[in-house]
């Protein structure tokens, strides 16, 4: 990780850093850890390094089927938030629903032809 950062420019490191202390500084673990896993997504990838999850007839099925996921994250979300909401710790479980959400949120549909050039 340090050789990482080290090799990083002076802008970009002091970013980071503004970025890695805004996120500890979140008082919930909740909100931390959606916080930290929505900055850890890279959506100015370009479409081959993304991960294709599923293919689709449509455009507009693919959407419909991204909103239905997102939807189904958020109640998971709702439920984690509500249950303990000042507890320090997620378990497993709890830690993949934020996974999710967040990869949902960030999530974008895209012609298999994007994906062709692997």
């Amino acid at each position: 990780m340090k050789a990482a950062v080290e090799g990083l420019p002076e802008d970009r490191r002091v970013l980071l850093a503004t970025k890695a202390y805004t996120i500890l500084t979140i008082p919930t673990v909740v909100d931390r850890t959606e916080a930290l896993l929505d900055a850890l997504q890279d959506t100015s990838a370009p479409t081959p390094r993304w991960r294709q999850v599923a293919t689709f007839e449509s455009a507009a099925s693919c959407e419909r089927e991204r909103e239905l996921a997102l939807q189904s994250f958020e109640g998971d979300a709702w439920r984690v938030r509500a249950a303990d909401p000042d507890s320090e710790e997620l378990s497993g479980e709890n830690w993949k629903a934020f996974q999710g959400l967040s990869a949902c949120r960030k999530s974008r549909c895209a012609p298999e032809s994007a994906f062709s050039a692997r």
